[in-house]
């Protein structure tokens, strides 16, 4: 239900050394897939638990991972066509593919039905999107449509849409998210408010 992206590209339960494990699995993967005819050419998404047994393997997804992904798009410096034709040249490498130092924090906003039933009607709503951007949050949607105005309702039973804001500190992107959202999400709306707040100093 939402996400943190750290300055350092790690999170504070991880280590340099868990990633390297993670990646190294993702590596081995996408070669030995590459042995036969076929050929992985593009995003993947690896998710893995950290347990006091080590690193456990959850799942790929060849898709970008959500709301992971936002973290990290709103994270990249390098201009996103310019990974585009590195994946598809085959020429992606740490050299060009540039990270900001910068912290960011989303959260994503869902029906009140969402993962407990599947309603047959959309969930109709407000949302005052300009007063949101105009605090330098941006708006992510996913499962909804703009009926008219501030009036929107949700398309299938899947999240809504998400929030995202990039700064030099987890405790003020966080607070810029929270505040952003405050009077301007209609009340019958879900989100959690407890992200990241085990972090925050």
């Amino acid at each position: 239900m939402g996400c943190l992206g750290f300055d350092n590209g790690l999170l504070p339960f991880l280590t340099k050394e868990d990633i390297e494990e993670c990646a190294k699995l993702m590596k081995e993967t996408v070669e030995y897939v590459n042995r036969d005819s076929l050929e992985f050419n593009g995003v993947i998404y690896g998710g893995f638990f950290k347990t006091n047994d080590g690193i456990k393997f959850v799942e790929f997804n060849a898709r970008f991972g959500d709301p992971e992904s936002l973290n990290i798009l709103n994270a990249i410096e390098t201009p996103f066509v310019e990974l585009f034709k590195n994946i598809q040249n085959q020429t992606l490498s740490i050299e060009n593919c540039k990270f900001k130092k910068t912290n960011t924090f989303t959260v994503y906003i869902v029906s009140p039905n969402y993962a407990i039933s599947a309603s047959k009607e959309p969930c109709k709503f407000t949302l005052n999107k300009d007063n949101i951007e105009n605090q330098g949050v941006k708006i992510y949607f996913a499962s909804t449509k703009q009926i008219e105005g501030n009036n929107y309702e949700s398309v299938g039973n899947s999240r809504l849409f998400a929030v995202t804001y990039i700064a030099d500190t987890m405790d003020e992107a966080r607070e810029k998210v929270y505040k952003a959202l405050d009077g301007n999400v209609d009340e019958k709306l879900h989100y959690r408010k407890d992200i990241g707040k085990m972090y925050v100093h």
